[in-house]
């Protein structure tokens, strides 16, 4: 992977990262709201969640070029 590949796909990562944060946010929040004892994530949550989690991988299992 080259050095730019690697600096595109870590700043999809850290929106990703950032998205991810609000929506987990916004979904603790509704549980507390409705005094719900367990956060049920939404499916947007844990879409971004397992997308983070691939582009993670990516990163992380690529050679450098």
């Amino acid at each position: 992977m080259t050095d730019g590949t690697r600096d595109e796909l870590t700043a999809v990562a850290e929106v990703l990262n950032r998205a991810l944060t609000h929506h987990q946010a916004g979904d603790r929040y509704d549980a507390e709201v409705g005094h719900v004892r367990l956060v049920a994530y939404s499916p947007i949550t844990l879409a971004l969640d397992d997308a983070l989690d691939t582009v993670r991988r990516l990163i992380d299992a690529a050679p450098s070029a």
